[in-house]
């Protein structure tokens, strides 16, 4: 059986800033193709997109743009528009810095509107690690429950 969406749900469609390196941007579209996305693959693109639209969620991959994620974070938690938008940030491959990503991550969760770190080497533990974050920081999920009570 199929998991209900925001369209079964006649719900608004979430809009989602999907700010990834190019070769992950197609994975990560198909594992969230309910929603409203939008790609920028370099930190311009980015922040333009941050002030010219509004987004419900950011979804961020560490790697972005040569590692300049954290500078797009930092760009997000300046901005009055967007300091409280929900971020997820990805880790989509290898890296002998694992440790210290994670604790980088872990230290922004405290500061800035970081609310979830996914870390996955396969395209099918991405996709549904992926979607239930998604899910669980756009409260879809309360939403789903209200409504079978």
């Amino acid at each position: 059986m199929r998991a209900l969406t925001c369209k079964d749900l006649k719900l608004k469609i979430p809009r989602l800033l999907l700010a990834v390196n190019l070769p992950y941007l197609p994975i990560i579209q198909h594992a969230l193709s309910d929603y409203d996305l939008c790609g920028a693959t370099t930190i311009l693109q980015a922040q333009r997109l941050l002030i010219e639209d509004g987004f419900d969620m950011c979804i961020i991959s560490i790697h972005f743009d040569d590692s300049r994620a954290v500078e797009l974070i930092n760009f997000m938690s300046e901005s009055k528009e967007h300091k409280n938008t929900p971020i997820i940030v990805l880790r989509l491959h290898a890296s002998e810095h694992t440790a210290l990503l994670k604790s980088t991550v872990d230290a922004l969760k405290k500061t800035v509107n970081v609310c979830e770190y996914l870390e996955a080497s396969k395209e099918t533990e991405l996709t549904t690690r992926l979607r239930q974050a998604v899910a669980k920081h756009l409260h879809i999920e309360n939403y789903l429950l209200q409504q079978n009570h």
